[in-house]
């Protein structure tokens, strides 16, 4: 399957928020996306270094080229969440916090883990990016209609590199671990472990902030009687399970998911995104 790993340079900027502006203009939902947001320029950078450590190791041109393709889109991504989370920081300072903890958690997997577990944990980390991309595409019209324009392409552009370039890292893995017991023991473990650790932090900051930005700022910006009583927004509700637990079996690769027409979906609302034409591109089935 031959999925063209685009180079885009993007240049969205956010402008610093008041009492009465939201980047994403969806109540309740607000601080899971926030939560993400401050996680990404640190996890960005450890999947970069986590597949840097293993370049030299890569002898297939192909999967070389998106190496290097995989490391620009991270690259940029960490950029343009830096500067969605600057807007976002002027407004709710205590975001801080959680990027702090996704530095500290990354930071210990570089300071004790093996550099084989890295990888292995960027590859999790890289299936739920591709399964939160995967739901988010599938309402990709009504999401830019319901959310400001810059908060809405950030969110859906990085998405759409999500998947493209979804089985780089797993590849990687593969090549230099193999696909033995040994190396499937060494995925489904670092995917637990990722699962517990990583998700729940976001879990839990976003229900933190939520709690502090209510106690300072009662009525206002906090929400509705109405939103309360419904169950909050949650990371874990954009996780479709039955796609995560597939990473499970030892067969298991990233494109088992066919999800190239979210991709196309995408390129044909936005044709100045889309890659340059490739023969060898095969649209998806409809």
């Amino acid at each position: 399957m031959t999925v063209k790993i685009t180079r885009r340079r993007v240049d969205l900027r956010f402008a610093k928020m008041d009492s009465d502006s939201r980047p994403g203009g969806v109540r309740g939902s607000e601080f899971l996306y926030y939560s993400i947001s401050f996680f990404f320029p640190a996890g960005e950078k450890f999947f970069i270094d986590s597949v840097q450590n293993y370049r030299k190791k890569i002898t297939d041109p192909v999967l070389q080229a998106e190496v290097k393709d995989f490391i620009y889109q991270e690259a940029m991504h960490t950029t343009m969440h830096q500067r969605f989370n600057d807007a976002v920081l002027s407004r709710y300072p205590e975001m801080v916090a959680v990027g702090q903890a996704g530095d500290y958690l990354l930071g210990l997997n570089r300071r004790f883990a093996p550099k084989l577990w890295q990888l292995a944990v960027t590859c999790a980390l890289e299936h739920f990016t591709a399964l939160f991309a995967n739901e988010l595409l599938q309402v990709q019209e009504s999401f830019e209609k319901n959310n400001e324009p810059n908060f809405a392409y950030l969110w859906l552009w990085h998405s759409v590199e999500e998947l493209e370039h979804k089985a780089v890292c797993f590849d990687v893995f593969e090549t230099v671990a193999g696909k033995g017991v040994f190396a499937y023991l060494i995925r489904c473990a670092s995917m637990l472990g990722t699962t517990l650790l990583f998700m729940l932090a976001i879990q839990i900051g976003m229900w933190t902030l939520k709690r502090k930005v209510d106690a300072k700022n009662p009525g206002k910006d906090a929400l509705p009687a109405e939103a309360k009583r419904k169950p909050p927004k949650s990371v874990f509700k954009l996780v479709p399970f039955r796609l995560y637990f597939d990473y499970y079996r030892p067969s298991f690769h990233p494109w088992n998911h066919d999800n190239r027409h979210l991709l196309d979906e995408w390129y044909r609302r936005h044709p100045d995104s889309a890659p340059p034409a490739d023969p060898e591109h095969v649209p998806a089935p409809t």
